[in-house]
């Protein structure tokens, strides 16, 4: 299921009716893998059966198996087509259901999906698991989906007729006279363009370079007026002629090939076994073909349209939440669960994980008879989360207005953090109010904090948000307070620069791990004033502090 996500797999942007639609992409990309995957089963069912109902699940749905003829018969590759010719009508008209399965299982082997093995009886049972799993794997084969070729991928737009598009775009073989283009036309002055490929089979006249979908692609690069090409034996074809022979710089199976072109200075630059520049005009794309047969099939590794970004515009990535998430698994699997947690967001989607840690923070709070431990469907596990979130309101006071138990279901990453974020202040505030014998409040903590740094040397802030707290010197001045053999103030700059701020926040997080804290924030955290983040540390500190003070009472005990 790794690959089932528009960061894997691009090509998934077409199941979106409007590319440009963000507030739809972001609500696509809140999707578990499972939802997506049923949304591109749906997508591609009613390709080739506009009028069929919409597949909810993939158990009783999935029995007669006419939805899986229908899915192979759309994702079934156009060299392949006689692995499913007839296949819908034969399941139509086959009576047994277990026969029906067999046939499905046939047609899918002889595509090509093998990796994950299903038997006709798991089919007609309805077993969503496995079925979940068997139509993973014919995804993963055959998505049947192609991301367009302006993004760096091979598409049928920009190649001949006959080319063999594989690989969700990513792999093309030819065998008939043509090329095969992708990638935006490079125009003069777009700045530097490359791609790296892989070549899988070559043979006969093979050509790689760069060349226009003129004349419906039917010549290979450097066969065609404006194109160049390098031959698979070594020569530099420009205009439809050798313009270099012998320039010791061919391909064979198994070379990866880079090809860079300057679009500023217009030279094109093919490195292999050795390199080779050619001048070529502008508007041309990156391509390969075939001219006077043979065979060549290769696949893009990497390009500039894909390296450092997503073929598709997704919205960034909120880097705070994602080292909120690391701080929150460090802290969940300090806390001696069975369960070890490496995707917080997945991993709390069945209700479970959350009712433990409730149960962890505060025994007995949890009635296990109104919780499905072992749920097999999205409605148990829903209702295992709307139990988790009215607990949350109910036994802790937490504030959880606009979240519901099918938000954590969908793991919808922003609201499980907020959820566990409460429970992790709960947590650590109801431990230092037990060490303290009072009760104690975020205020309580900030209040301490000052006091320890006070006496002039640095002015008191006056919320966890405090910006004065980005310098690091006032964490590194607490780190001292509690732990005075921890840290050495020499080596605390003034935190004016955006460098000094980096050294001091990463001085302060080495300390306070050295004074034996369990330090769940990164010098990150303290240079961008996260308040939860410093309420864990600040609370980390007051709580060795406090140690400290009755390990010294008890040695004086002892003593007396």
């Amino acid at each position: 299921m790794a690959k089932i996500n528009l960061k894997a797999s691009p090509e998934l942007i077409q199941l979106l009716p409007e590319v440009d639609d963000m507030e739809a992409l972001r609500a696509f990309l809140a999707l578990p893998p499972e939802k997506v995957l049923l949304k591109w089963l749906n997508y591609q069912v009613q390709r080739v059966a506009p009028d069929y109902k919409e597949v909810t699940n993939f158990g009783p749905a999935l029995k007669d198996s006419r939805v899986y003829a229908h899915l192979l018969t759309a994702v079934a590759p156009k060299h392949n087509l006689s692995a499913v010719q007839g296949l819908t009508a034969a399941v139509a008209q086959t009576a047994d259901p277990l026969a029906k399965a067999q046939l499905i299982i046939e047609a899918a082997h002889e595509l090509g999906v093998r990796e994950f093995k299903v038997f006709a009886g798991d089919i007609t049972k309805g077993n969503e698991k496995l079925n979940m799993g068997f139509m993973a794997a014919i995804f993963n084969h055959l998505p049947g989906l192609t991301a367009p070729s302006q993004y760096g991928t091979f598409g049928s737009s920009l190649a001949h007729a006959s080319a063999i598009i594989k690989e969700s775009g990513h792999a093309v073989r030819l065998t008939k006279d043509g090329c095969a283009l992708f990638g935006p036309a490079l125009m003069k002055g777009t700045g530097a363009h490359w791609v790296e490929l892989r070549v899988l089979e070559a043979s006969g006249g093979c050509f790689m370079g760069m060349a226009s979908p003129a004349g419906d692609c039917a010549s290979a690069p450097g066969h065609a007026a404006g194109s160049v090409g390098l031959s698979r034996t070594g020569e530099l074809w420009s205009n439809r002629a050798v313009a270099q022979p012998d320039c010791s710089g061919g391909f064979s199976i198994g070379d990866l090939i880079r090809i860079e072109y300057d679009a500023n200075r217009q030279v094109l630059a093919f490195t292999t076994n050795g390199v080779l520049h050619a001048n070529v005009a502008g508007g041309m794309h990156f391509g390969v073909g075939l001219q006077g047969g043979g065979a060549l099939e290769v696949r893009i590794e990497n390009s500039s349209f894909t390296a450092g970004s997503n073929l598709v515009a997704l919205p960034v990535e909120d880097d705070g939440d994602s080292r909120e998430e690391r701080a929150f698994r460090i802290w969940i699997n300090s806390l001696g669960l069975d369960t070890h947690v490496s995707d917080l967001p997945s991993q709390v989607r069945d209700g479970l994980l959350l009712l433990q840690l409730m149960e962890a923070i505060k025994p007995g709070v949890a009635d296990w008879t109104k919780v499905t431990t072992k749920p097999k469907n999205v409605h148990a596990k829903v209702i295992n989360c709307n139990y988790a979130v009215a607990l949350g309101k109910s036994a802790f006071g937490f504030s959880l207005v606009g979240i519901s138990g099918k938000d954590i279901q969908d793991g919808i990453t922003k609201l499980v953090l907020a959820v566990t974020w409460q429970l992790m202040r709960y947590h650590v505030i109801k431990f230092l109010s037990s060490l303290s014998h009072k009760q104690l409040t975020e205020k309580d903590v900030v209040d301490w904090a000052n006091a320890r740094v006070g006496g002039g040397a640095l002015p008191a802030i006056s919320k966890l948000s405090d910006a004065s707290i980005s310098s690091g010197v006032f964490v590194c001045h607490l780190v001292k307070a509690v732990a005075p053999r921890s840290v050495d103030l020499s080596q605390v700059s003034e935190g004016k620069t955006a460098e000094e701020k980096k050294l001091n926040a990463r001085l302060a997080v080495s300390c306070a791990r050295k004074a034996g804290c369990m330090v769940f924030l990164l010098w990150e955290d303290i240079v961008e004033c996260k308040p939860k983040m410093l309420l864990i540390l600040f609370a980390s500190l007051m709580q060795l502090e406090i140690s400290d003070k009755a390990s010294k009472r008890t040695v004086e005990d002892v003593r007396t």
